[in-house]
């Protein structure tokens, strides 16, 4: 799936953003899992989490910010946002 990043409303050039990197292959080895953590700065886990259940968290999260006015949405309700920062 191709995707373009959009920052201020001003396309994003791809050569400009690197991809994740997986460590999917690393679940079950806790010490595997603590080096690339420590390599990398975050996991990319694939498939570890029920994606209905994290779809559920966004939207409340999303829903909550939106009520105390922190974002607003644009677009598709479930897919595009806009922050609105008031600090």
């Amino acid at each position: 799936m191709s995707r373009t990043m959009v920052s201020k409303d001003l396309p994003v050039d791809p050569r400009l953003v690197g991809e994740y990197r997986d460590s999917s292959d690393l679940l079950g080895r806790p010490a595997d899992l603590r080096r690339r953590l420590a390599e990398d700065g975050y996991l990319l886990l694939r498939g570890a989490l029920d994606r209905d259940v994290i779809a559920a968290a966004r939207r409340e999260v999303f829903a909550r910010l939106a009520e105390v006015g922190e974002i607003r949405f644009r677009g598709r309700a479930e897919q595009t946002y806009a922050l609105t920062l008031h600090r």
